[in-house]
């Protein structure tokens, strides 16, 4: 059993080159939706929610690499 999110990814950062940073710069694995989700040319991933500090971990990384 899982608890999963899944999330849209806005502001010209692409799905993949998300997923690529978070992997390798803070050792992240996050699942690209883009083939398996099709809403136009929306961009969409799925995180996985875990504990406070790994959750605390994931923010922190997307707002260094999102801005």
């Amino acid at each position: 059993q899982a608890n999963y999110v899944m999330a849209e990814i806005l502001g010209g950062t692409s799905a993949r080159e998300l997923t690529k940073a978070l992997l390798k710069n803070h050792s992240i694995f996050i699942k690209d939706l883009t083939k398996k989700v099709t809403f136009g040319d929306r961009q969409f991933i799925r995180l996985a929610v875990r504990d406070e500090k790994d959750n605390d971990k994931l923010v922190g990384a997307l707002k260094e690499i999102l801005g």
